[in-house]
């Protein structure tokens, strides 16, 4: 069972982590393409449409698994003792859904604008 769990729930936190993920890549790409041509608010733009775009999202789903819980993890599982357990340790991982920044945060603040 609690290899079940386990399971699960790094399931559930891929995600969190590939959404996000997702989103960051294209922001550093993006980003990166607009510093380089010298628009550097453009680039400032970029990063703050990415946060809100990116928190708009890791809190749904972070509502939609934490409202939702029984059917989500029912979804990845069969076994009705791994599903409960799963349900019940699942509170510890709905904060790393809004704290999944790491892949473009850090533009954030070094964008300057001259």
């Amino acid at each position: 069972v609690a290899v079940g769990v386990m399971g699960l729930m790094f399931q559930i936190s891929a995600i969190a982590y590939m959404s996000a993920m997702a989103y960051g890549s294209s922001v550093n790409t993006r980003v990166s393409n607009e510093l380089g041509a010298g628009q550097a608010a453009a680039a400032k733009l970029a990063v703050n449409t990415a946060v809100a775009v990116v928190t708009v999202v890791q809190s749904g789903w972070a509502l939609v698994c934490w409202l939702g819980a029984w059917h989500v993890v029912g979804v990845l599982s069969s076994n009705h003792e791994v599903v409960r357990e799963t349900v019940q340790a699942l509170p510890i991982l709905l904060p790393t859904f809004v704290s999944e920044y790491r892949g473009f945060l850090p533009y954030k603040h070094s964008i300057r604008i001259d």
